[in-house]
C-alpha cells in the first residue's frame, strides 16, 4: 500500500502539532507494543484452530426474500438441495476423491442459512408500492417481468453502498466465524444478490494482501523492522487493515493509506518520523485483526454463484478495490486449490457468464508443479444444458428444482475439474 506523504505549511512546531491533531482525530493512536508481544501477536496467527472433518455449506438468498415468510421458504428450499447435494457428492467420483479427499472429509448434514434480507426490508417495502400502483395499468406478463428485473437491480444498486455492503458482509462473516473456529471448512452459496454478497465477503475477508511486498513499495515510509516482520507471513486482508487503522476506504471507494488526501506541501523529516512511529504502533496491530477480521487458507473449499449478476456489478464499478481484488482473488484460488462455480440457468435473464475461466489456469501454470495444490483451483461456468421453465420462471428455477440444480452443481464441479486436470 503506497502511504502518502503529508507536507505542511508552516513553522516546525505547528508542523507537528498539525500532524498529531491529524492523527489523533483521525486515529487514535494507541500505547506501543513491545517487540516480544509481537511475537505473540504474530504466533496467534498462527495458532492451530480445533480439527473437524466437515465441510459447512453456506448459502445467501437473492433478491425478494425480505419477509419472515419468505426467508423460511429459502431455508426449506436450500435444506432440499442440500439433501439431494449430500447424496449426489458422495456418488461423484470426482467430488469424492478430491473435494472430500477420498472420505478424510465429509459435507456438514447441517445447511446454514445467511438471512440479510431484513436490513434492506424498510427500502423493499417502498418500491413494493410503487410497482402495485402499476400494477392496474400493465398486462400480466410486463407486470410480472417489471417485478422479476426490479428487484434484482435494486439489490444490485443497495449493496454498491459501502454503508450497506459493509453491515452485510459483517453478518456474514459472523456465520463463518462459528463454523470456522469449530476446524471446519466452508463452501459459500449466493442466489442472485446474494452471489454479491458473498463476492465481496471474499473481497474484504479473504486473505489477498501481500503486506510485505506493499510495504516493501513504501520502504522510505515505515521502519525496516516493521518491512521484515512480515516477511515470514505477509498475507492479510483488507478488512484487517482498516481495523489496524493502516488504511481507509476514500471517497471513490478505493482502499487507499491513512495518510491519502492530505495536503502535501514540503517535505520535513520531523513528519516522516512522526509517520514512522504511527505506522510502527498499527502495523504492530495487523497481524491481531488478521486473526480476528479474515478467513484463515485452507477454510474456504469454494464457491457456487447462481442466476447472478455479478457480470452487471463488475461493469459498475467505480472503484480499482474491486479490480485489484479481483485479480488477487484468480491467484488466490490457483494457489490455494478453491472452486468456483458460476452457474445460470439458460433462460435466466439475470444471470450473466463470467469469462474468467483461463485466468486461474494462467496463475496456476506460473506456480512451480511442486508447488500447485493437489486438487487445482479452477473457476467455471455451467455446461449449457436446457433445463425446463419458463422465460419467467428461470430465476428462481434453482430454488424450485432442487434435482436438478443439485444435479447441475454435481456436473459444473467435475466439469471444471476435469478441464484442470487435462491441462
Amino acid at each position: 500500500m503506497i502511504i502518502d506523504l503529508i507536507k505542511i505549511l508552516s513553522n516546525d512546531n505547528l508542523i507537528k502539532f498539525s500532524i498529531l491533531l491529524i492523527l489523533v482525530q483521525s486515529n487514535p493512536v494507541t500505547p506501543k507494543i513491545p517487540a516480544d508481544d509481537k511475537e505473540i501477536l504474530n504466533s496467534k496467527y498462527l495458532e492451530v484452530k480445533p480439527y473437524s472433518n466437515e465441510i459447512t455449506f453456506i448459502y445467501a438468498h437473492g433478491a425478494q426474500q425480505y419477509t419472515d415468510k419468505q426467508r423460511d421458504k429459502f431455508s426449506q428450499q436450500m435444506a432440499k438441495v442440500h439433501e439431494k447435494l449430500l447424496l449426489k457428492a458422495n456418488k461423484s467420483e470426482l467430488v469424492y476423491n478430491n473435494l472430500l479427499e477420498a472420505g478424510k472429509l465429509q459435507i456438514n448434514p447441517e445447511a446454514r442459512i445467511y438471512y440479510w434480507g431484513d436490513k434492506n426490508n424498510e427500502n423493499i417495502s417502498e418500491l413494493r408500492l410503487q410497482l402495485d400502483y402499476f400494477q392496474d395499468y400493465y398486462k400480466k406478463f410486463v407486470g410480472s417481468l417489471r417485478k422479476k428485473l426490479v428487484f434484482p437491480l435494486h439489490d444490485l444498486v443497495w449493496l454498491a453502498r459501502s454503508q450497506n455492503k459493509k453491515k452485510i458482509v459483517q453478518g456474514l462473516f459472523e456465520i463463518v466465524k462459528e463454523e470456522t473456529d469449530q476446524g471446519k471448512s466452508i463452501v459459500l452459496f449466493g442466489h442472485s444478490a446474494g452471489s454479491i454478497v458473498i463476492y465481496d465477503f471474499i473481497i474484504y475477508r479473504a486473505p489477498l494482501i501481500n503486506l510485505y511486498q506493499q510495504l516493501q513499495k513504501s520502504a522510505d515510509k515505515v521502519y525496516s523492522e516493521d518491512i521484515e516482520f512480515f516477511k515470514n507471513n505477509p498475507f492479510t486482508c483488507a478488512q484487517a487493515l482498516l481495523d489496524a487503522g493502516v488504511g481507509k476506504i476514500n471517497e471513490e471507494g478505493d482502499l487507499v493509506g491513512i495518510f491519502a488526501g492530505i495536503v502535501e506541501v514540503e517535505y520535513k523529516p520531523e513528519i516522516a518520523g512522526l509517520k514512522r512511529d504511527f505506522f510502527h504502533e498499527r502495523l504492530t496491530l495487523v497481524n491481531k485483526f488478521t486473526q480476528d477480521s479474515c478467513i484463515t487458507p485452507k477454510e474456504l473449499k469454494g464457491l457456487v454463484t447462481f442466476g447472478s449478476p455479478l457480470a452487471i456489478s463488475a461493469s459498475m464499478q467505480q472503484s480499482d478495490l474491486e479490480g485489484k481484488q479481483a485479480r488477487r482473488l484468480v491467484k488466490y484460488i490457483a494457489k490455494e486449490g478453491i472452486f468456483w462455480l458460476h452457474i445460470n440457468h439458460l433462460k435466466d435473464i439475470i444471470g450473466i457468464p463470467i469469462s474468467a475461466d483461463n485466468f486461474v489456469q494462467e496463475e496456476t501454470n506460473k506456480i512451480p508443479i511442486e508447488a500447485r495444490p493437489k486438487t487445482p483451483g479452477f473457476l467455471t461456468n455451467n455446461p449449457k444444458k436446457r433445463y425446463g421453465s419458463s422465460f419467467l420462471g428461470a430465476h428462481s428455477w434453482y430454488l424450485r428444482s432442487d434435482d436438478g440444480f443439485s444435479k447441475l452443481i454435481i456436473r459444473t464441479y467435475e466439469k471444471g475439474l476435469q478441464e484442470n486436470l487435462s491441462n
